[in-house]
């Protein structure tokens, strides 16, 4: 399903989210949460082990697998960090089995939330952490954590009440 970047970014907003930065392209791609879980996940897994790049909790770099699983899942490739000369070598075969997607990007989010104190995020928490989030034709969204694959439901993570987490800002 393809949607105007507006709808994004007020869907976003919605989770309580302050700030939409850097709206790339006029129209997004929803992927599903299948794709995110059954072919994303396990393809993006298996190019992180390809060049080696396993998570290490000091270095503080996951902002590196986020912007990377960013890159990786969405169809603009015109940057040239060390990061997306990573995402561009395996972009191409990770887009082929998305043919919906035409020219449009993913609304795959690259953000950033804070996590509350006792609490955890796809394993990861508590404090300020990077990571990504996948918006869905069915409404709901998936916090996506690059660096081990776990996936949460967003919208229970960011409940008020009983979530684990605020979503500070996000980039689209």
């Amino acid at each position: 399903m393809i949607t105007p970047c507006w709808d994004i970014t007020s869907r976003v907003l919605a989770l309580g989210c302050s700030e939409v930065k850097l709206v790339r392209d006029n129209q997004y791609f929803l992927p599903s949460r299948d794709w995110l879980e059954n072919s994303f996940a396990p393809f993006l897994h298996s190019e992180f082990w390809a060049y080696q790049r396993a998570y290490i909790k000091s270095k503080f770099d996951c902002e590196d697998f986020a912007f990377e699983a960013q890159l990786e899942a969405d169809i603009d490739r015109y940057v040239m960090s060390r990061a997306a000369k990573f995402a561009l070598k395996a972009a191409t075969r990770s887009l082929v089995a998305n043919s919906e997607i035409g020219d449009a990007g993913h609304a795959f989010l690259y953000v950033e939330v804070t996590i509350k104190p006792g609490c955890s995020l796809n394993g990861v928490g508590p404090g300020k952490h990077a990571t990504n989030l996948c918006l869905h034709p069915d409404g709901s969204a998936t916090f996506f954590e690059p660096q081990n694959s776990q996936l949460t439901n967003a919208l229970e993570a960011l409940d008020p009440a009983r979530g684990v987490c605020t979503l500070d800002w996000a980039w689209l």
